[in-house]
Formats: structure tokens, sequence, C-alpha cells
């Protein structure tokens, strides 16, 4: 059997208590460890394997944030906390949240703190465990829980206007793409046998179309196993972590989509500093949970090396100078001068926002006249080859 770790809360021989992780193959093996080092268990538990994504493709979208926040209502309204879980569990759409939310319920029961109950579940972010501790702590649970749905709630909406934005680019790329592979598969092949009946010259940009046509229906095994190829090559290249951040900080340098995906990573940390600080999370733990909100490997790099700096002494704004847009910088400045590092950070996120929006519209504005002129272009070469068969054909039959 393989080892796991166990969280634990244990006693000394004076009444001192400690918490901490130990490594065992069975919860009694963890407790005979802990009873080896003086240590008498009052709660052992199993952990969950570290979570590798922020949110379970099972979740409805929105359904996190809207339960989040009838958990939020039902606390403020007087309902215990067993209760609010009780019913998030019966009521949340999608089986894997309500199972979840079942869990933290039972965990709960067991004694368990809340916060551990949500980090024992992959399908809550960080956050869950870090505003519900604190949220306990400060006996303002309620409170907590309506912040982080409205950030939820925030987070969503970015992520709904971004699709919104890309998706008539997607829908016309995709055209281009079906209609071109038409032309190449059904147009052109049958073109081609009237100009070989016909005996005709065969001009230069159509005999280009007959030969593209020709790779792509008869040789599209040989295309088809050298996509898979590469797409291996790809998955496998890009599963090393170092190539991974190699390729994220290079499509920083993009001229469109680097400054985009800058602005996304910078309004998804602040907006989280702007929910963990005035839930009195600290500094650096805050930092932390702002960084697991960023995709991009380089930034998360840089932006663990500002933890480092700020563990050493130097300011947040200093600090995340050479990561963040200087706005947002100025506004954290203003923020740790002025006390109000939470308000900023909020006002900061909001800028942010809007200076994605601005990004994806002139994306959008770029994107857009590329694909129809890329598409007209191919119509425009595909109709030329073909005029300048039928006009050679006419001209031999005069």
């Amino acid at each position: 059997m393989n080892n796991q770790r166990y969280g634990y809360r244990a006693a000394n021989a004076s009444g001192a208590m400690f918490e901490g992780e130990v490594e065992a193959i069975s919860e009694q093996m963890a407790i005979d460890v802990l009873r080896r080092r003086a240590l008498w268990a009052t709660d052992v538990w199993p952990k969950q394997p570290a979570r590798t994504s922020r949110k379970s493709r099972g979740i409805p979208p929105g359904a996190l944030a809207t339960m989040t926040r009838a958990l939020s209502a039902l606390l403020a309204s007087g309902i215990t906390l067993e209760e609010a879980l009780g019913y998030a569990g019966k009521e949340s759409p999608g089986a894997e949240l309500r199972d979840a939310f079942t869990a933290v319920r039972e965990a709960v029961r067991n004694g368990r703190a809340l916060s551990e109950a949500f980090e024992s579940q992959r399908i809550f972010p960080p956050l869950f465990a870090a505003l519900a501790k604190t949220g306990e702590a400060t006996g303002t649970l309620d409170k907590a829980l309506e912040r982080l749905a409205e950030h939820l709630e925030r987070t969503d909406a970015l992520r709904a206007r971004t699709r919104e934005a890309l998706l008539y680019p997607a829908l016309l790329g995709g055209a281009a793409v079906f209609g071109v592979t038409v032309i190449m598969l059904v147009v052109v092949p049958r073109f081609a046998v009237l100009l070989e009946q016909a005996g005709s010259a065969i001009p230069l940009s159509t005999r280009v179309l007959q030969a593209t046509s020709r790779v792509v229906t008869t040789g599209w095994p040989v295309l088809l196993v050298l996509a898979l190829l590469a797409a291996l090559g790809w998955r496998h290249w890009i599963g090393l972590e170092g190539n991974r951040r190699r390729w994220h900080g290079a499509r920083l340098d993009w001229p469109v989509w680097g400054p985009l995906e800058r602005a996304m990573a910078a309004a998804r940390y602040t907006r989280t500093l702007a929910l963990a600080v005035p839930s009195g999370v600290d500094l650096l733990a805050a930092m932390s949970l702002a960084r697991g909100t960023v995709q991009n490997l380089w930034i998360t790099s840089a932006l663990e090396d500002a933890e480092g700096a700020v563990r050493g002494g130097a300011s947040l704004s200093s600090s995340l100078s050479s990561v963040l847009p200087s706005l947002a910088v100025q506004l954290l400045s203003a923020g740790e001068a002025a006390g109000a590092l939470g308000p900023l950070s909020a006002r900061a996120a909001d800028a942010l926002d809007a200076e994605v929006q601005q990004s994806l519209s002139r994306a959008v504005t770029l994107i857009e006249p590329v694909l129809i002129l890329a598409f007209g272009g191919l119509i425009g070469f595909v109709a030329l080859g073909l005029l300048q068969a039928i006009y050679g054909m006419n001209a031999s039959t005069m």
C-alpha cells in the first residue's frame, strides 16, 4: 500500500495542542506515528491530493456564485451552518456541486472547521477555505461568503464577456474553413473532370488548385497522421513545466494577445487581493491566493518573486512594479500609503477590467477584417482559377 498524508490535531503531555500533517499507510498507523512522537491525537483525517484545477468542468456557469450567495443569505437570516449546507447539498445545480456541499456538511457535522471542509473538496477554489477561516475567526462568516459571491460573480461576468467578444471571430473563422474545405473537396475535383474531358490547356492558377485539391482528397490519411504526430509532440513538449513557462512568456510578447493576457492576469490578481485583504487574510497569504488565480506560468513565477520581496521587507507596490501595469501599481502604492489597500485594489481591478474589454474590442476589430480578407483572398484565387479555365475552354472551342 502507498503512504497517504493525514492531517491531525494532537496534544502533548502538558496539554498543549498541535496541528500538522503526517504520512502513514492508514489512519491507525498515523495515530501510532503521533504516539511515538509523544502526541495524543484528538482528530485525524486524510488529506486530499493537491488540486490541479480551480473549478470543475461539471459545474454549470454561475452555479458556484449563486450557491455561495444563498449560503450567505441563509446564515444572515439565522439558519445554522449545517442547515445552510444541507440546503446547498440538495438545491445546487449539478450533481458534482451537490455532492461537494454534502461532503462539506458531513465534515462540519463531524466537528471539522468549515475552512478545512472546503479545503478537502477540490471543486472549491482556495479562496473558499481562506475566507471561511477568517469568517469563522471573526464571527462574520455570512459577510465573508457574501464578498466571495460578489467576487465570483464579477469573475464569471468577465469570463462571459470575453467569450462573447471572441464568439463572432470564431464563427467567422469556422465558416471560412468550412467553405474552403467544401470547395477543395467537392467543387474543384468535379471541375477538374470537365477540364480533362474538354482537353483544353489548363492555366497555372487552375493547376495549383487541382494539385491542392488532389493533396487534400487523396493524401488526407497522411495529413491526418502528420497532424496527430504534431499534436502528440506538442502535448509532450508543453507538458514539461520549463517549456510551458517559456511558451507562456513568449505569448506575452505577441502584439495583440500579449497585452490582453497581461491585463486579464492583473485583473484577476488585484480582484483577489481586493477580496482577501479586507477580509483579514494576511498579506503574504492574500498574495499567494491571488497568484493562484493567474494561469500564465511566467507571470506566476514573477509574482512568486514579488512575494519573496515582500517577505524581505519590500512594499507591495514596488515588488509588483515589474509585473502589473503602472496604473495598478500606482493605485496599490496609494492604498498602502493611505491604509486602504483593499478599496484601491478593487479600483485597480475595475480599471484593469475596463482595459481587458478595450483590448478585446481592439483584437476583434483587427481579427474580423483579417479573416474577411483571408477568406476573400482564397475565394478570389479559386474563382480566378476556375474562370481562367472556363475562358480557356471557350477559347479552344471557337
